[in-house]
């Protein structure tokens, strides 16, 4: 986030048959065509057959008003030698008002970390919300989504992430997709399973959700045997629509949970969440 200070530190892996006198790494942190930190590594004699630490790369992360994706670059100084690793930064979050939302029972207590002003939904001050955030098949989200509040319904998101790498493992993702949709705000997704889901998605729903209804798919994902949705939302013609999400931990103490929830709550809200880069 933020203001942190990321620091990594440099193995060059030499296996060319002379020996290097001066080895020097620079590394650099790139938003598209901006650099937002750089620097070089001290020199460093490396023979051939080393494996071993050069040196340490240290960054604060600058202040943002929107999540960015970033790539940090090392290259061998001299050559066309390079390594590059996908980051996401995101901004540091205060909380947020959440004087319009209500909230059921069982999330009151985890959401009110988050945002200020909560109403129970089980009170009557909820009748003056705008959108209603509740636990899977919740009967107050259920029962206010009948009367014409647009709804958000979190489901679960237990256990570790679903994600194996390595191609001698075939479970349950094998592979999701995200659609360029508008409940995601500026969430820096590029269509694809990528690091930055890697703490958030679990395991979805087993599709097809005959039991549900007509739905507009956001993240599906296939598994060995079966798909899967992640998150959907529920076509309803004659009133608003119920965003629905399964296996997307919106609820850990993550910075990119914490922003996810706060774009799907602007979408239901008909807020804008989308926001430019400062770096």
């Amino acid at each position: 986030m933020s203001g942190d200070t990321c620091t990594a530190a440099l193995w060059i892996s030499h296996f060319i048959g002379e020996s290097l006198e001066e080895a020097r790494i620079g590394w650099r942190v790139v938003a598209g065509e901006n650099v937002l930190a750089e620097g070089a590594l001290d020199p460093a004699a490396v023979s051939p057959g080393d494996v071993k630490e050069v040196g340490t790369a240290s960054f604060t992360v600058p202040d943002l008003d929107a999540p960015v994706h970033v790539v940090f670059e090392a290259r061998l100084e001299g050559t066309d030698i390079l390594n590059a690793w996908d980051l996401w930064c995101f901004p540091k979050r205060a909380q947020k008002d959440g004087t319009a939302i209500a909230v059921t029972e069982d999330l009151y207590d985890v959401l009110s970390a988050r945002y200020t002003g909560l109403i129970k939904a089980s009170t009557p001050e909820a009748a003056s919300a705008q959108v209603i955030l509740g636990s899977w098949d919740h009967p107050d989200l259920l029962a206010a989504v009948e009367q014409g509040k647009r709804g958000l319904m979190i489901g679960p998101a237990e256990g570790a992430p679903n994600i194996e790498l390595g191609w001698w493992w075939l479970g349950d993702q094998l592979g999701t997709a995200f659609a360029n949709h508008p409940a995601f705000g500026d969430f820096p997704h590029n269509g694809v399973l990528n690091p930055l889901w890697f703490r958030l998605i679990k395991k979805g729903l087993p599709l097809p959700l005959t039991n549900y209804g007509e739905f507009e798919y956001l993240a599906v994902g296939e598994g060995q045997t079966q798909y899967f949705a992640y998150i959907m939302e529920k076509k309803n013609p004659s009133g608003p629509p119920l965003l629905m999400t399964h296996g997307v931990d919106l609820l850990a103490d993550t910075p990119e949970g914490a922003y996810l929830l706060d774009a799907m709550i602007a979408y239901m809200q008909g807020r804008d969440s989308s926001a430019t880069l400062t770096p």
